[in-house]
């Protein structure tokens, strides 16, 4: 027969450990999904996981998100072991509606075909690639805005309190991307006639009637014509394929480019990407991977070009940008500043191809 102390000693020892069994299953939970959403990010881009690097922001971002659900788990279970014992189903449930719904959304981005209707410079097929993460991000945000109401209110509040936290998180990341990306990108072009670049990439953009290109475009081709006319470039590299009933981008830039004073066999066409994340694939594994071009130049708009240089870095590639010589109205600015937002934010997070 046990004496009182000894009864005492295991029973404290009892509830010391309740339900650590369950916080271990939701610790590894919590990287597993970390593990999953990683792999799945450079595996579907054919990359190396040399490439990872925690300081690429996307990589940051999602390592932070994990490591603060990991650590509510367990301040949770330490505050309270019963409540946590009791909301495990609950707990579970969540992780594994977000769980099945990402792990939906990396099979769906293995696919490179589709399409060439375009939303926001995401093909459509993508379209519901990046609706199947945001659906599984929601839940494990909603996750870990509950953990953070349990945690500091208990039983009170804890629906209204994780709806709000959930909204700002949201809302926070909106206004940190939209600051990160209007407060524009530093181009300093380290190239001339002396040390000229191989190629300066242009970057398609749309097409309008008669095969003529947009505002935005033809600023584009006038830049990237500017930098081969200095000499700061040796060739021309024009990108993009066609909307249904259109030429191709890269066509409409050869055609417009054909007016001027540039030589034919100086420009190259690539007329098979539907996006720029495409385009940038296209100069790793062809202009440097099989030509071996190493000096590139991408030309684009101010406000497209932190996007362009976020993924570039994802892809573990040193480029230079030229920004074009394009002016918005404040309007069209706002616009196209909440386009390249929800972009980045979706590549950052999934790297939605």
């Amino acid at each position: 027969m046990l004496s009182a102390n000894a009864q005492k000693k295991i029973l404290l020892s009892k509830i010391r450990l309740k339900g650590i069994f369950d916080l271990f299953v939701l610790v590894l939970l919590g990287a597993i999904d970390f593990l999953t959403q990683t792999l799945g990010k450079y595996l579907n881009h054919r990359l190396d996981f040399e490439a990872f690097s925690f300081s690429y922001r996307g990589n940051l971002f999602y390592l932070i998100f994990s490591g603060l659900m990991i650590v509510l788990f367990i301040i949770f279970w330490l505050k309270d072991k019963d409540e946590f014992t009791n909301k495990r189903m609950l707990m579970l449930t969540f992780w594994f509606l977000g769980f099945v719904f990402s792990v939906s959304g990396i099979y769906l981005n293995q696919s490179s075909t589709g399409p060439t209707v375009s939303l926001l410079d995401t093909p459509f097929d993508k379209l519901y690639t990046g609706i199947f993460f945001n659906i599984g991000f929601a839940f494990k945000t909603i996750l870990v805005a509950y953990l953070i109401m349990k945690i500091i209110s208990g039983k009170r509040f804890v629906v209204l309190g994780s709806v709000s936290l959930f909204i700002l998180a949201y809302a926070t990341m909106f206004v940190y991307t939209y600051s990160y990306i209007s407060s524009g990108m530093t181009t300093k072009l380290t190239y001339s006639r002396k040390n000229p670049a191989d190629v300066a990439v242009i970057l398609g953009a749309a097409v309008w009637k008669y095969n003529r290109p947009s505002s935005i475009f033809r600023m584009r081709i006038e830049k990237g014509l500017q930098l081969y006319a200095t000499g700061a470039a040796k060739k021309l590299q024009l990108t993009g394929s066609n909307a249904p009933g259109e030429l191709p981008e890269a066509d409409v830039a050869f055609y417009y480019l054909l007016n001027k004073k540039i030589n034919p066999g100086d420009i190259r066409l690539e007329a098979e990407s539907r996006s720029t994340l495409d385009q940038i694939s296209y100069i790793k594994t062809e202009l440097i991977g099989k030509t071996g071009y190493q000096k590139i130049i991408i030309v684009s708009d101010a406000f497209h070009l932190t996007r362009v240089k976020e993924m570039a870095q994802f892809y573990n590639l040193s480029l230079d940008y030229v920004k074009s010589d394009i002016t918005l109205t404040d309007d069209s600015l706002r616009w196209y500043l909440f386009r390249e937002v929800v972009g980045l934010i979706n590549f950052w997070m999934f790297a939605v191809k």
